[in-house]
C-alpha cells in the first residue's frame, strides 16, 4: 500500500514538474518569437521598454511639436499598435508605444500599489521625463484608459501632459468578477502554482477563442495574435500583473473617477457600440456626463478594439484630434 502511495506520488510530482518545464519552454519560445524592439528607459529605480519612432517618417510632413504616445490594454503589449496607429501616426508625428508596467518588457517592481492607474501613470511619466519629452499626448485603449485618466489628474514635477485619447477606454467601476482563472492567478502561492503549470500551455489551446470574444461583433485581423505577440502575454509573471491588474481596477476606479470633473486638458474618447469588454454606457457616457470639454465618438457596430478593426478611422481621428491643439 505504501509502495503505491509513493509511486502515485511520485507520478503527480514528475507530472507538475514537466509542466513547470513545458512552461519554461513555452515562455522562452514566446521571447523568441517576440524579441525586444524597442530600448528600456530609466523610469525611477526601474525601465519600461519603449518603442520610439524618433521623428516622423515623413521628413517633409508638416509636422508639429506634439509626440504621441500609445499604452496598451489588458493582456497585451506594445505590440498591439505595431501594425496599425503606431506606423500610420509616425508619419507626422514622434510616436512612442510603452509596455506597461510588468507587460511585455518593462519591469515592474516589488511596489504593493504597481496595479494603481495612478503608480502606472507616474512610471511612464518618469520614463517620458528621461527621454527629455513634454507636452506628450497619451492614447489609452482599454485598460490603458484608467492611465490615461490617471496621467491627466497627476501634478508631474517635470512633464504636463497636453492631453489624453480614449479608445475604449475603461474609466469607471462595474459590478462582477473577472474570469476564474484570472481571479485563481491574482492570488498568491495558489495563484503561482496555477500559473506556473497551466496557464502558457492551456492558454495557448485557448487562445483563439478568447479573442474572438473580445472582438466580437467583428472578425478578427489576419495574423493578430502572431503580430501582437499575444503568447509574450501567457508567461507567469507577466499573466500575474496582468490578473492583478484586472482584479483590482474596479474599486480604484471608484475614487478616481470622482475627480474626472477637475481635469481640464482636451480629451477625445473613442467608443465601439458593440463594445461588451469596456460597454460605452458604464465608461464613454458615463464620461460625457462629467467632461465637458470631452469630444467624443461611438463607432457604429466596432466591437472592443477599433484600432485594430478599422484601423484608418482610428488614426485619422486621433490625427485630426492633435492637429486641432495649440503647440
Amino acid at each position: 500500500m505504501k509502495s503505491r502511495i509513493k509511486r502515485l506520488l511520485l507520478v503527480v510530482l514528475v507530472f507538475n514538474l514537466s509542466l513547470v518545464a513545458l512552461t519554461v519552454a513555452l515562455s522562452f519560445q514566446a521571447m523568441h518569437e517576440h524579441p525586444m524592439q524597442g530600448e528600456l528607459v530609466a523610469s525611477g529605480d526601474y525601465q519600461l521598454h519603449v518603442i520610439d519612432s524618433g521623428t516622423p517618417a515623413d521628413a517633409d510632413a508638416d509636422a508639429d511639436a506634439a509626440t504621441i504616445v500609445l499604452i496598451h490594454g489588458a493582456s497585451t503589449s506594445a505590440l498591439d499598435f505595431s501594425t496599425n496607429l503606431h506606423p500610420a501616426l509616425a508619419t507626422d508625428w514622434r510616436v512612442l508605444s510603452i509596455d506597461r508596467p510588468g507587460h511585455g518588457y518593462s519591469e515592474r517592481g516589488p511596489v504593493s500599489d504597481a496595479h494603481d492607474p495612478a503608480r502606472q501613470a507616474a512610471m511612464i511619466l518618469d520614463a517620458l521625463h528621461t527621454l527629455d519629452i513634454n507636452n506628450p499626448v497619451l492614447v489609452g485603449h482599454s485598460w490603458a484608459g484608467s492611465v490615461v485618466m490617471a496621467a491627466l489628474l497627476t501634478e508631474h514635477p517635470h512633464v504636463s501632459v497636453k492631453a489624453g485619447v480614449l479608445i475604449a477606454g475603461a474609466t469607471h467601476p462595474w459590478e462582477g468578477d473577472s474570469a476564474w482563472h484570472v481571479e485563481l492567478s491574482a492570488r498568491p502561492i495558489l495563484g503561482d502554482i496555477f500559473r506556473w503549470q497551466y496557464i502558457s500551455p492551456l492558454g495557448r489551446l485557448s487562445l483563439e477563442e478568447a479573442v474572438q470574444s473580445v472582438f466580437t461583433p467583428e472578425a478578427v485581423p489576419e495574423n493578430y495574435i502572431q503580430n501582437t505577440g499575444l503568447k509574450l502575454s501567457l508567461r507567469p509573471a507577466t499573466y500575474k500583473h496582468n490578473s492583478v491588474d484586472r482584479t483590482k481596477l474596479s474599486p480604484l476606479l471608484s475614487t478616481q473617477s470622482q475627480r474626472y470633473p477637475t481635469i481640464s486638458q482636451p480629451l477625445l474618447s473613442i467608443a465601439g457600440s458593440d463594445d461588451s469588454v469596456v460597454p460605452a454606457w458604464n465608461h464613454h457616457d458615463r464620461l460625457v456626463q462629467q467632461i465637458d470639454q470631452l469630444q467624443s465618438l461611438v463607432v457604429e457596430g466596432a466591437g472592443h478594439a477599433p484600432h485594430q478593426t478599422r484601423p484608418e478611422l482610428i488614426a485619422d481621428t486621433i490625427a485630426a484630434f492633435v492637429r486641432s491643439l495649440n503647440y
